[in-house]
């Protein structure tokens, strides 16, 4: 995703029906943050969904028919058309099952999906001795640190 440019553009769309979960200007920031965090540009375009939608991305995507929270697509090597799928119903709901805000969640999990589209990657159940999922988890808490 690494360009050749001096800024990044992100922009979210919230899709029919679906109720932001947090300000633009939220999920805008916690983007530009990862990306500046890894001396990256590119352009995001952030998609705002329902949990069906989600669902259907997750199963034509990944072969997996259920809900999830955030979902990255990589665009192709201009890194024109990356995109995140993010379920606001599981914004909310993981928000109060962690016991922090939505404001958090979202953001986390747009940092996370910003460092997948980035080429990070961590075992599927998070699996702690994993180093590549060890390298992701460190580079989430310092970007969400700042």
């Amino acid at each position: 995703m690494k360009r050749k440019l001096t800024r990044s553009n992100v922009r979210v769309i919230c899709q029919e029906g679906c109720k932001r979960p947090v300000p633009n200007k939220v999920l805008i920031d916690a983007a530009k943050r990862t990306l500046e965090a890894e001396h990256a540009f590119g352009d995001i375009t952030i998609y705002i969904c329902s949990r069906r939608e989600i669902r259907k991305l997750n199963r034509e995507f990944r072969d997996n028919d259920s809900s999830t929270d955030v979902l990255s697509f990589s665009g192709d090597d201009n890194a024109s058309d990356n995109s995140i799928a993010l379920c606001a119903d599981k914004v909310r709901l993981q928000a109060l099952r962690y016991g922090h805000s939505v404001r958090r969640e979202a953001s986390f999990l747009i940092v996370h999906s910003v460092l997948h589209l980035l080429g990070y990657d961590h075992d599927y159940e998070h699996n702690s001795t994993d180093p590549a999922t060890r390298e992701m988890q460190t580079r989430e808490r310092e970007i969400m640190d700042r």
